[in-house]
């Protein structure tokens, strides 16, 4: 895999992440970091914000290498690891008060004999 697959493939991920469990709406990893900075776990936007810089080089300046493949995994990951447990994002909060309304509606309306 190059330094270009790489970084990309990375990128794609986490901006995933980003656009799913903390709701960010935007054109990239930077954009999408700011969307969502105030809901981002801890030391994560610093991290978030480098992968987006590496993305941006590879793809732009002639003949940029990662300095080491290995480092910009090894921080992917934590990143992914982080957005991943960090709870369940904003929306999914809102998901999962929606579903249980419908829920506790849907008994009470039962126990009345509405069904």
């Amino acid at each position: 895999m190059s330094d270009i697959e790489l970084v990309i493939t990375w990128s794609r991920r986490l901006e995933k992440l980003l656009a799913t469990r903390y709701g960010a709406r935007g054109k990239g990893l930077h954009a999408l970091t700011t969307a969502a900075r105030h809901r981002l776990p801890p030391n994560t936007e610093p991290g978030l914000r480098w992968i987006a810089t590496m993305r941006n080089k590879v793809l732009h300046d002639d003949g940029f290498r990662l300095g080491s493949r290995r480092d910009f995994a090894k921080e992917s990951r934590r990143l992914q690891r982080a957005l991943g447990s960090a709870g369940t994002g904003l929306l999914a909060k809102a998901r999962a008060v929606v579903v249980l309304g419908l829920f506790l509606a849907g008994i009470w309306g039962f126990s009345r004999g509405f069904y």
